[in-house]
């Protein structure tokens, strides 16, 4: 038997290892070919389904001018910071939700403006004193609906797209983001007009809290305030507000608020909002004393003028923990425990004083909206 040369033996196992590694880079190519067609593809879908979404969305997203719009311009403060707004119709009848940063004033004429140019003037204003909602009603039948998404919060990290207005172009203002926080609570500022018997108008600076607001990582433009914040499904996850509380981040009305104002003006021709007429407040957790430990609760900052939590004794700093027994907390602020009532029913408030002591006392609750519908302006702090 013919004997094997080392020399042939070591080159028999480098032409192997050589074959081995050559079927590894292969190998390894064709992963990352595939994995990167897959992403491409994984892209390619989701540019798809965001084309798609907007295309569905885009006819029922509104530009909301008022009579101011001769220019536009961000100088603040009044109007002038807020002639071009977004909105989106809820009903085909031409029921429009926006916001009170797209309709800074009441007295004002607004305008609704539609993807194929149409446009209505809107005839009716009513405002949501919490949320500073605004539903506009506008003469017009048939009109594409956005519908709301359902009463649960978005989980963080769900891809959403926001619409803005459209400012002289026939397509929305597009962006995309992901949700990064819910249930949280955010400062808006606003120039709250009024207008004397001599028709000149003055404003007041306000600051609004908002509670139970959702977060995106996309920073929304004053554009796009009043518009929807969509979800993959195509409905309403939120309505853009833009916030003072943070650069970088955009704010949303979750669709849970949104749905109570719509349902509330269906159910009784204006938006209706049983309340105790605490104006603001600060929701969060306090360390109590004795055995009580971190306690959650809405620690008063204001109160309206007429505000029956402050005819029965409650006070600034105090911090009111439960209505009926239902914990108040950051997926319960207190404006949504007290929507299953109505105004003139009676509602047993559990509350810390400033001191840590615990009290209850009995809240009838009055209607924090006026009769026609606008904001009552001693709710305003």
């Amino acid at each position: 038997m013919q004997k094997i040369s080392p020399h042939r033996r070591w080159l028999g196992v480098a032409l192997a290892l050589n074959a081995l590694l050559m079927i590894a880079v292969l190998t390894l190519t064709l992963w990352l070919v595939a994995a990167k067609l897959d992403k491409d593809r994984a892209q390619s879908d989701l540019t798809t389904t965001i084309n798609r979404i907007v295309e569905q969305a885009n006819p029922a997203t509104v530009t909301i001018m008022n009579n101011l719009n001769a220019s536009f311009s961000y100088v603040w403060p009044h109007e002038a910071y807020h002639r071009l707004g977004a909105g989106f119709v809820v009903s085909a009848d031409g029921l429009i939700l926006t916001n009170r940063q797209a309709v800074p004033n009441p007295d004002l004429d607004y305008t609704v403006v539609f993807a194929d140019g149409k446009s209505y003037p809107a005839h009716d204003i009513y405002r949501d004193p919490i949320y500073d909602l605004v539903l506009l009603q506008i003469d017009a039948t048939g009109l594409p609906v956005l519908p709301l998404a359902g009463d649960t919060p978005p989980l963080a990290g769900e891809p959403v797209i926001a619409l803005g207005n459209r400012w002289q172009q026939d397509a929305a203002y597009v962006s995309t983001g992901r949700i990064t926080a819910v249930n949280r609570q955010s400062t808006v500022l606003y120039d709250e007009p009024t207008t004397d018997a001599n028709n000149q108008t003055t404003y007041t600076r306000v600051t609004r809290i908002y509670h139970g607001v959702l977060l995106a990582d996309s920073e929304f433009n004053f554009g796009n305030a009043g518009g929807p914040l969509i979800n993959a499904q195509g409905a309403v996850a939120g309505l853009i507000f833009t916030s003072d509380s943070a650069a970088n981040q955009g704010f949303a009305i979750p669709a849970i608020d949104l749905r109570f104002v719509v349902d509330s003006f269906r159910q009784h021709g204006k938006i209706v909002q049983p309340d105790i007429g605490v104006t603001d407040y600060l929701l969060g957790a306090r360390l109590e004393p004795g055995d009580q430990g971190f306690v959650y609760g809405a620690m008063i900052s204001t109160f309206c003028s007429n505000a029956p939590a402050a005819a029965v004794g409650l006070k600034s700093h105090d911090r009111i923990t439960a209505i009926d027994g239902v914990a108040i907390g950051l997926a319960m602020p207190l404006e949504r425990s007290l929507r299953r009532y109505d105004p003139g029913d009676q509602v047993l408030v559990t509350y810390l004083t400033a001191a840590g002591e615990a009290k209850e006392t009995v809240v009838t609750l009055f209607d924090r909206a006026t009769a026609t519908g606008q904001s009552d302006v001693s709710c305003i702090p």
